[in-house]
């Protein structure tokens, strides 16, 4: 009798214990979870041939791009601070590739508003960025171009009444045009990348390093603000994330509490 007593309050326990895990984070991850998962699914994929117009007004089929490793991001002109982080960024990046790394690599920048981003003003645009070098590359293409590409690429972005809403994320294409790896956020780490490219050029894989993993958690747990041009860690999300897993972790620590006591002991004796 009293051994069911104790198995129903546990089941209740276990059951609050798992409903406030997930419910807590849900109105925050429910809007951030998928384009992160969208995105992660993409690496190992292939980038079709698509027919780009670049900052010239030149045509220029994707695959023009291949023998070396392609940055790829996506922006627009009137983007609101991320897109100006990012190609800042991509700046400093360009400033600090050795010589050899830089002559083989290419950097695509491609805008998602092709209306209001004609080639003339993606050069001027550019140009700030850029200053004219030969492998930064602004470009854009037709609308349904652009949703096949980004697609293709994981990539997520929403036109809303005062822009567009995207992920903001730079994209490591091999020289096969093979989707090798993403980073994520605003700001890159140059010795990062670099490695990356390198590692391509010499036929190495590409693995993503500690750094960028919590880079990547930063980024998940963070919102925009654009008063400051910054990004703020949203510190109620992060908390919630942290108790979800506070939560599950007692939670198999309530129920598995016995036969982790008799482990410690047996542990315990064994070594004396």
């Amino acid at each position: 009798m009293f051994g069911s007593k104790n198995l129903i309050v546990r089941a209740a326990v276990l059951c609050c214990l798992l409903l406030a895990s997930t419910c807590l984070p849900a109105v925050f991850a429910a809007s951030a979870d998928e384009p992160t998962a969208l995105s992660e699914l993409s690496i190992g994929s292939y980038v079709n041939n698509y027919r780009l117009v670049d900052h010239n007004g030149d045509f220029i089929p994707f695959y023009k791009f291949k023998g070396g490793p392609v940055l790829v991001s996506f922006m627009y002109i009137d983007c609101q601070g991320p897109c100006h982080l990012i190609n800042q960024s991509l700046k400093n990046l360009l400033k600090s590739l050795s010589p050899e790394v830089s002559a083989k690599t290419t950097i695509l920048s491609i805008s998602l508003d092709s209306q209001n981003d004609p080639p003339a003003r993606l050069k001027e645009y550019g140009f700030e960025f850029s200053g004219g070098a030969k492998n930064w590359i602004f470009a854009t293409a037709n609308v349904d171009t652009i949703n096949s590409m980004v697609k293709d690429l994981g990539f997520t972005y929403k036109k809303t009444k005062t822009g567009i809403d995207h992920l903001n994320r730079l994209t490591l294409v091999g020289p096969d045009g093979k989707v090798l790896t993403h980073y994520y956020g605003v700001d890159y780490n140059p010795k990062t990348v670099e490695q990356a490219l390198a590692d391509t050029i010499a036929g190495r894989g590409v693995t993503a390093a500690v750094t960028d993993a919590f880079n990547s958690f930063m980024l998940f747990c963070s919102t925009y603000d654009a008063a400051t041009d910054t990004y703020k860690v949203n510190t109620f999300f992060l908390i919630s994330v942290i108790v979800q897993y506070i939560l599950v972790m007692g939670t198999l620590i309530y129920f598995f509490r016995g036969k982790l006591g008799r482990l410690t002991s047996l542990i315990f004796h064994h070594n004396r």
